[in-house]
């Protein structure tokens, strides 16, 4: 990496928020999976996530990929977050399919940039 990198400019950071809720079950469900709990406090795992990316990004330069039925929850939690940049997975691929999709969505969007890539439940 160069001593001119920029995470301002040259970093995305993509939450993948697209559990299933089985995991953590009974608490975690279908219906609300892990990542919109509120385990520790008033904010959900989600929001949290987001909030530890506070002044390292732009909402800009941040994907959340989730299942297409939670985009709405998602857009809920994070208004600060661009509609554009909630992507609603047409199907639910594991892991490394969501990783791909994003590497796809990054070029596309920001060029080359450096992606980070966290979970929204950790």
């Amino acid at each position: 990496m160069t001593q001119d990198f920029d995470p301002s400019r040259d970093l995305v950071v993509v939450v993948m928020a697209g559990g299933s809720g089985t995991r953590f079950w009974p608490v975690s469900t279908e219906i609300k999976p892990k990542q919109f709990l509120r385990l520790f406090g008033e904010r959900t795992m989600l929001q949290l996530t987001w909030d530890r990316l506070a002044g390292l990004v732009p909402p800009e330069r941040v994907l959340v990929l989730t299942n297409q039925r939670f985009v709405d929850s998602v857009a809920e939690q994070l208004p600060e977050l661009p509609a554009a940049n909630i992507i609603g997975e047409p199907m639910h691929r594991d892991t490394s399919a969501a990783v791909a999709l994003a590497a796809v969505l990054c070029k596309a969007r920001f060029g080359d940039p450096v992606m980070a890539v966290l979970t929204a439940d950790h």
